[in-house]
């Protein structure tokens, strides 16, 4: 008889296949940089499906390795979706004109704790699998740690959100849908993290279970995690069909193209050079907002 959370593997895998598609397409549109962010829905969908899949094979053959890689895979999931929604609202903020956007100094300073806060769950994650009673303890201190930090790069990358949304005017028409996106995204990423963290402290472990095959344990989860990550991977993946793509280098940069000059006239050097003046096309000018004179 198939389980409740074989089903739920199942559903996750039959999800993500297609993200994981879709993903990468939009990730070869955008740019495979970091900076633009798309790539993390991809790795997101590679890391689910690969849980997933443990978790189906682990339910038929049981397995401490097959159940760590499941363990260990939920505990990196909200970092791609973090990284993204990072990433995101830097690209706005970066195409903002006037100087009004938020300073990329700001969404480097949150690089290093999204680093760390990986690396302690991962590290937690393996550690709970450990026989040693006290290696076992550190494992989910940890866990918990690595979770509180996310939730305080949320709370950080919600406000900042906010300011974005209350500078919209300045944004580029073409981008202002990804600021919309990423506010609507916001509760589904706040639900999720609790989760998250209701399940690392709470000692109720027959309703926050993320191994449990429990019709409850796996409902809990299925309503306050996956269905959370299916909402906000579908909302992200949106965002970048629907945004056309861009260069950023190309756009932010000070040195020009040749496509980007049209000539308009020669002058004569000291020795008889002749130099062309060109000007910037409008279409890489700064975005500068409708001002009613």
């Amino acid at each position: 008889m198939v389980s409740a959370r074989e089903i739920l593997d199942i559903v996750i895998v039959a999800y993500y296949i297609p993200a994981l598609g879709t993903s990468l397409f939009v990730a070869l549109k955008h740019g495979f940089s970091k900076e633009i962010g798309f790539i993390y829905l991809a790795i997101l969908s590679l890391v689910r499906e690969i849980g997933a899949i443990c978790g189906i094979v682990n339910f038929h053959q049981p397995s401490t390795g097959l159940a760590k890689t499941s363990i260990i895979t939920s505990s990196v999931g909200l970092s791609p979706l973090i990284l993204a929604m990072a990433a995101m609202l830097q690209r706005v903020n970066k195409g903002m004109s006037s100087g009004k956007g938020i300073s990329d100094r700001i969404f480097q300073a949150l690089h290093l704790p999204q680093l760390v806060a990986l690396i302690l769950g991962i590290i937690g994650g393996m550690k709970q699998f450990d026989e040693d009673p006290e290696v076992q303890k550190t494992g989910h201190n940890l866990s918990r740690a690595s979770i509180i930090i996310f939730f305080v790069i949320l709370v950080v990358q919600s406000l900042i959100a906010a300011v974005t949304l209350l500078r919209l005017r300045y944004v580029r028409p073409e981008e202002r849908k990804m600021v919309y996106i990423v506010g609507a995204s916001i509760p589904f990423l706040f639900v999720r993290i609790l989760y998250a963290l209701i399940s690392s402290f709470s000692n109720d472990h027959d309703t926050f279970n993320q191994i449990s095959s429990s019709n409850k344990a796996v409902l809990v989860q299925a309503c306050m995690a996956i269905l959370e990550e299916f909402v906000v991977v579908a909302l992200y993946l949106f965002a970048g069909i629907a945004t056309p793509g861009r260069e950023i280098e190309r756009k932010h940069s000070p040195l020009l193209n040749h496509d980007d000059h049209v000539e308009i006239g020669h002058v004569q050097g000291n020795k008889g050079t002749s130099y062309s003046a060109g000007y910037r096309h409008p279409s890489h000018q700064p975005y500068e907002p409708y001002r009613n004179n």
